[in-house]
């Protein structure tokens, strides 16, 4: 499953890759903020992360899954693309209807 995840970021335009890593600079700086607590189906330890980026017209949906190393000042990230209805399953049923 990693190796699908990854090869569908690395089939994203360039343009688009900058923004998700944006995005996880964002997560970086704010991770008690910025995340959620994980919820069936995904891994019950560790914290989700939901964002969405528009390129070209077309609206990109991903969700990163981290947790903190043991030093507690580390994330260790999983990055993988979603689909809209899952993030409206993930914000309805984990999370309220604030997302």
């Amino acid at each position: 499953k990693a190796d699908g995840a990854f090869s569908r970021l690395v089939g994203l335009p360039p343009e688009l890759l900058d923004r998700i890593d944006d995005a996880l600079r964002e997560l970086a700086a704010s991770p008690l903020e910025l995340g959620k607590k994980a919820c069936f189906p995904y891994p019950p330890k560790g914290q989700m992360y939901s964002f969405h980026r528009d390129h070209g017209g077309v609206r990109y949906y991903f969700v990163a899954f981290y947790y903190f190393a043991d030093d507690e000042k580390t994330l260790r990230v999983y990055v993988g693309r979603s689909s809209r209805s899952l993030m409206r399953v993930i914000r309805s049923g984990c999370w309220g209807s604030s997302g």
